[in-house]
């Protein structure tokens, strides 16, 4: 046979249980929107003399705190051009290689007519 429960105790345990249920609803973020999103973003490579496209320059966005970037990579199409995903108004650096020309690691702050520009190799 079991011993009753005190009003007291009772009360205690309905104020335990009651803060235990605030806490656990004022840290549910289901329903928080993210603070960041994503968004592409159109990043040319060109030829620093000739300002010709460069074709198939593997483009590689840096890391800037929080963020897996570089597990994405992408490759310039004939126009030179890749469409990178960054976060949304974020600050924008990419390491760009091409074989024949010396690598880069460029921040890109404008917003538009962001442009990288790689210098061949010198024999």
């Amino acid at each position: 046979m079991s011993a009753p429960v005190s009003t007291s105790l009772r009360a205690a345990l309905s104020i335990l249980i009651f803060s235990l249920c605030s806490v656990a609803i004022a840290v549910d973020t289901t329903n928080v929107p993210p603070l960041f999103g994503y968004a592409p973003v159109d990043i040319r490579v060109m030829d620093s003399l000739t300002m010709r496209p460069v074709v198939g320059a593997t483009v590689i966005p840096q890391c800037l705190g929080g963020t897996p970037y570089e597990t994405n990579s992408y490759r310039t199409d004939t126009n030179g051009l890749v469409k990178a995903i960054f976060y949304e108004n974020g600050f924008v650096a990419v390491r760009v290689i091409k074989d024949g020309y010396v690598n880069s690691v460029t921040a890109l702050v404008e917003s538009t007519n962001r442009v990288v520009k790689l210098r061949k190799v010198q024999p």
